[in-house]
């Protein structure tokens, strides 16, 4: 029934997007919100309602191309169910950051339920409040150009890579489980005072192109572990 269901609502919501239909401000005749919403709150709550344990994305379920309006109302729609639950914004924003098609309900709801533990601890906002400096410096790197084997010897340098290191096998067995979320953020609040005496001690875009090089890949590898959990610059405290 949980397959039909999907099936159908996905349909009209396909269907009409195609054929240029598509709720606007008040305007939304063919119930495309509800459709959408009745989408995500059965992929949210698949095993409680069936005791299947799928963490489908949006993407495992919509094959044909859609433009990026439609993905982007789908990811509103994610939110905005998850708000309605009583997730903070900000949180919700965090984990549902990316590619819409690799956006799976389920997974952001277990992010959620893990992820108020840590976004008050010192630790945690440090890292919030840095790691849009490490996805801003990170950018200078070409991710296509071969590493070129520099090394890194700064004691601050080291010992984030070292950080960086133990945090890896944390999130890749998180991720493929799909469980133990709050081990990982706890993981991840950890690495908040690493990083910011890297950024204290280390000009990351150096004279030498081998050390840049080294730096920046450092930098990329923690961005890349860290949005697999959540973009945490969104949780950075809003100003008063």
């Amino acid at each position: 029934w949980a397959a039909v269901s999907l099936a159908d609502k996905l349909h009209t919501l396909t269907s009409m997007f195609a054929a240029g239909e598509r709720p606007t401000g008040s305007r939304d005749p063919y119930g495309l919100r509800r459709a959408a919403q009745g989408v995500v709150r059965l992929l949210v709550d698949l095993p409680d309602l069936t005791g299947l344990d799928l963490r489908l994305t949006l993407g495992d379920l919509v094959s044909e191309p859609m433009d990026e309006a439609f993905w982007q109302f789908m990811v509103d729609r994610v939110r905005f169910v998850l708000e309605q639950r009583g997730y903070d914004g900000r949180n919700v924003r965090a984990v549902t950051y990316g590619d819409a098609r690799q956006l799976a309900p389920l997974t952001a709801k277990r992010k959620l339920e893990a992820l108020p533990e840590f976004t008050d601890t010192p630790e945690f906002k440090q890292l919030a409040i840095l790691f849009k400096r490490v996805r801003n410096i990170a950018r200078n790197l070409d991710a296509t150009a071969a590493d070129r084997g520099g090394r890194l010897n700064e004691p601050a340098e080291v010992a984030l890579a070292s950080e960086v290191q133990k945090l890896a096998p944390v999130v890749e067995a998180t991720v493929a489980s799909g469980t133990g979320y709050r081990a990982a953020f706890g993981a991840a609040a950890k690495l908040g005072p690493a990083v910011a005496k890297f950024f204290d001690d280390v000009m990351v875009m150096a004279e030498d192109e081998t050390l840049r090089d080294a730096r920046l890949r450092l930098l990329r590898r923690l961005e890349t572990l860290i949005l697999q959990l959540a973009d945490v610059s969104e949780i950075v405290p809003e100003e008063k």
